[in-house]
């Protein structure tokens, strides 16, 4: 199988973060995936019978434009994001008290790969977990300085894993396979200007031969 093969558990939850991100960013998220959150009325399906199976159906040739009008009304009520946003608040309405032996302090400053420092970094992991129930945290390290740098992923990044059970006496699970969806932007081959989004794959490994952890990246 390719290295972009999903975790079935993964395609059942990417729907439910698909309508938790949409529902969190708005009523303009909402208004443009419309047809997925506001059913056609029946009178405009084809032949006028509504599509039980598909929960949504599909406007009939006459009823698209009666339906875009028809939708032009909707409006989403934003009380989702607003009560994240005041959760994060009682959460973090004190700051954090942070130990850390001298070697690491740079972490209070400089602890992800964008800049930012614990505090910043407690609050989109707590952000993240309320909205999706979860979060990916990749400690790299770079040998160069002897320092550690946590890479945070959002839930939809870790499309595939494995677990497997540390010795055949325990029942204590580890991962054994983990693969993350990355995404950046790079310059497009014609133009210098311009930018394209590249997916690329990091694939993080246990050799059971080797008993080595391992890391691979596929673009």
């Amino acid at each position: 199988m390719p290295i972009n093969t999903e975790h079935p558990c993964y395609a059942r939850k990417s729907k439910q973060w698909r309508k938790v991100r949409a529902v969190l960013e708005g009523e303009e998220a909402i208004l443009e995936d419309i047809r997925s959150y506001l059913p056609v009325p029946p009178g405009l399906l084809d032949g006028g019978q509504y599509d039980i199976a598909s929960k949504i159906g599909t406007p009939g040739p006459n009823g698209a434009a009666r339906y875009d009008f028809y939708a032009s009304f909707a409006e989403f009520p934003e009380l989702a994001g607003e009560t994240l946003n005041g959760l994060q608040g009682l959460i973090h309405e004190k700051a954090p008290v942070i130990e850390l032996p001298a070697k690491m302090q740079y972490l209070l400053m400089h602890a992800t790969p964008t800049g930012d420092g614990l505090e910043e970094l407690f609050e989109k992991m707590t952000e993240e977990i309320l909205a999706t129930g979860r979060i990916i945290l990749l400690n790299e390290i770079i040998a160069e300085r002897d320092q550690v740098v946590l890479c945070p992923y959002v839930a939809e990044s870790m499309t595939n894993w494995r677990e497997s059970k540390s010795s055949a006496y325990s029942s204590e699970v580890m991962p054994t396979l983990v693969v993350l969806k990355e995404c950046d932007m790079v310059p497009s081959g014609s133009d210098k200007y311009e930018q394209v989004e590249r997916e690329q794959y990091r694939e993080l490994y246990v050799d059971p031969l080797a008993n080595e952890y391992r890391v691979r990246v596929w673009v």
